[in-house]
C-alpha cells in the first residue's frame, strides 16, 4: 500500500490538489495508497473508485458496508489485472473510510 501510496503522491506534487480522483481497482491497494496520499497532501479531494462490471466486489463492499465476494467468469473482461474475487482486508480498511463511491464499467467503457 505504502509503495502504491508513490503514484498519486506524485500526481499531487505536480499538479496540486485535485477536487476528484478516479482510481482503478483490484485488489484495492492502488486505492488505498491513494487514499493515504490524498489525505496527507489533497485533504479535500473525492476519492472515486472505478472496477470491471465483471468484478464489482468493491462496490458491493462499500454498498453492503462489509467485504463481499463474487465470482468471476472466465475471460470476463479484457481488464484482467482488475478481476479479483475481493479486495483485501486492510484494503478494505482504506476504502470503507475514504472512497466516496465505486463506479463500474464495461469493457468497451475502458
Amino acid at each position: 500500500i505504502a509503495g502504491a501510496a508513490t503514484a498519486a503522491k506524485e500526481l499531487f506534487e505536480e499538479v496540486g490538489e485535485l477536487d476528484d480522483l478516479f482510481v482503478p481497482i483490484g485488489g484495492g491497494g492502488l486505492i488505498s495508497g491513494a487514499c493515504i496520499s490524498a489525505e496527507a497532501l489533497s485533504p479535500n479531494c473525492v476519492i472515486h473508485g472505478v472496477e470491471p462490471l465483471a468484478s464489482n466486489d468493491a462496490q458491493k463492499s462499500l454498498e453492503t458496508g462489509e467485504i463481499q465476494e463474487v465470482k468471476i467468469m472466465k475471460n470476463a473482461s479484457i481488464a484482467d489485472g482488475a478481476l479479483t474475487t475481493k479486495i483485501g482486508d486492510l484494503n478494505w480498511h482504506f476504502i470503507s473510510q475514504h472512497v466516496k463511491d465505486i463506479l463500474t464499467c464495461e469493457d468497451d467503457e475502458l
